[in-house]
C-alpha cells in the first residue's frame, strides 16, 4: 500500500488527494491505493454514509484489491446505496 491510504483492520483510508467528484455526478471517483485506477463514480453500485464510508466493499479488478473503505475530507452527505 502506498501513500494514498492507510489501512486500518479491514478498513482502507481513502487520502482526499486521492478521490474527487467529476461534474454531473454524485459519487466520487477514488483511485485504487495499490495501482491507481479509477473507481466507483455513479454507475457503481455503492452507497456512502455521511461520515465517508463507502459500502459495500470496493474491488479493483485491474489488481484485485479488496476492501472497504472510508474517504477522507467526505461532506457529500449520505448517499444511498443503488
Amino acid at each position: 500500500m502506498d501513500s494514498k491510504a492507510k489501512s486500518s483492520a479491514s478498513l482502507t483510508t481513502i487520502k482526499r488527494e486521492s478521490w474527487f467528484i467529476c461534474q454531473d455526478q454524485v459519487k466520487p471517483i477514488i483511485e485504487c491505493p495499490l495501482c491507481g485506477a479509477g473507481l466507483l463514480g455513479d454507475t457503481a453500485p455503492h452507497g456512502i454514509h455521511a461520515d465517508g464510508k463507502v459500502y459495500n466493499s470496493v474491488v479493483c479488478y485491474k489488481c484485485k484489491f479488496h476492501d472497504y473503505v472510508q474517504l477522507e475530507g467526505w461532506n457529500g452527505g449520505e448517499i444511498p446505496h443503488k
